[in-house]
């Protein structure tokens, strides 16, 4: 959920403006959450939020609202410049993401907590939005990828990266336009003169933009999976080469585009989920780089990826994905997000779980 752009800067009155307007906001929103909760929140405890996976993991909610605070200041420098950038309705939003959380939490195993509740932006860019994001689509492609090699044994799949060569940021969404426009001739299956399409059952596409800060550029990139039937590999196996050539013809372009492509044992299930992980990286934000040119970067990026579907779906992808029912990665739920239930009892002692709201401080979230 895309590679952009990586800042490590602070700003020290700004966090200390934010937290003001928390002391003033703090009793609005816990009669927010209040009107649709069924229970008083635990609150005024002083712990600070330790939200651990299953696999043991500390999760970085601390380290993901720092990143939007950054990416916030950014914002209010490019719309500075150019307010079509960001409405303020949504600079506003982007402001107080996930401010206040609700966790169901056991009372005796503090380690075994749920997100219940919580207000996201959905911005774009947001690191916060986007770490929610990855971890729905790693969920929702593991369990794609589970049901389509289940009913189809001879299964199998390509990793394809195209790229193009990097361009100036008021050219980048016309670049977009482009690729995406390509790819789609290139897997149209009425275009019988490109080979490869007949064998194509199905893909899932993420978009990913990178940036040069030297150069001041922009490298967009397209990151695929394929499913293909065992025949691709003994009556239509592709070389790398030749799927250059078909990219740069799909293009139109003077030169040979670079494309990576490989396949994928199907064994490796989890290899295969990785690859949607990279429509919703969070982490836009790049050392040691000037604040006016990353802000300016941001404000590139914010205009050529805004109104665009950074996933997309096709053939058996998609009718696995509406056999199980699952919700838009882009628009849908960012609190459920690993296909978790949501229960009100600890899976592990049994006793009722109990709701713990959590509130943004300077550099925590504290009950």
């Amino acid at each position: 959920m895309m590679k952009l752009l990586k800042f490590n800067h602070t700003f020290p009155p700004a966090e200390g403006v934010l937290f003001l307007s928390f002391l003033n906001c703090d009793t609005i929103v816990t009669e927010k959450f209040a009107k649709i909760n069924t229970q008083p929140f635990e609150t005024g405890t002083g712990e600070i939020l330790s939200d651990i996976s299953a696999s043991g993991r500390e999760r970085p909610w601390s380290e993901k609202k720092k990143a939007s605070q950054k990416l916030y200041k950014l914002f209010q420098i490019a719309r500075g410049s150019d307010e079509t950038v960001i409405t303020a309705s949504a600079l506003d939003r982007l402001n107080h993401c996930a401010e206040h959380l609700v966790f169901k939490q056991c009372p005796n195993h503090s380690a075994e907590k749920h997100l219940a509740k919580g207000d996201f932006c959905r911005n774009r860019l947001c690191p916060i939005c986007n770490w929610r994001k990855s971890l729905k689509m790693f969920s929702q492609m593991s369990e794609i990828v589970e049901k389509m090699t289940d009913d189809n044994r001879d299964l199998r799949f390509i990793f394809l990266t195209l790229t193009v060569k990097n361009c100036k940021g008021d050219e980048l969404s016309d670049t977009i336009d482009q690729m995406n426009k390509a790819f789609k001739f290139m897997t149209d299956k009425t275009k019988r003169s490109i080979s490869v399409q007949k064998y194509i059952l199905g893909y899932f596409k993420a978009l990913e933009v990178t940036y040069n800060v030297k150069e001041d550029t922009y490298h967009p990139h397209l990151h695929i999976v394929l499913a293909v039937p065992d025949s691709y590999f003994t009556r239509g196996f592709t070389k790398t080469e030749k799927w250059a050539d078909i990219w740069q013809k799909c293009l139109g372009v003077d030169y040979k585009p670079v494309v990576n492509v490989q396949s994928v044992d199907t064994a490796d299930k989890g290899v295969i989920c990785e690859i949607s992980k990279y429509a919703t990286k969070g982490e836009y934000l790049l050392d040691g780089i000037p604040e006016q040119q990353a802000a300016q970067a941001v404000g590139v990026l914010a205009k050529a990826l805004k109104s665009r579907r950074l996933v997309t779906f096709s053939g058996l992808f998609r009718e696995v994905r509406k056999f199980l029912q699952q919700d838009d990665v882009e628009d849908g739920d960012l609190i459920h997000v690993t296909g978790e239930q949501d229960n009100d009892t600890c899976k592990v002692c049994g006793s009722k779980l109990l709701e713990h709201m959590y509130k943004w401080r300077i550099g925590a979230y504290v009950n």
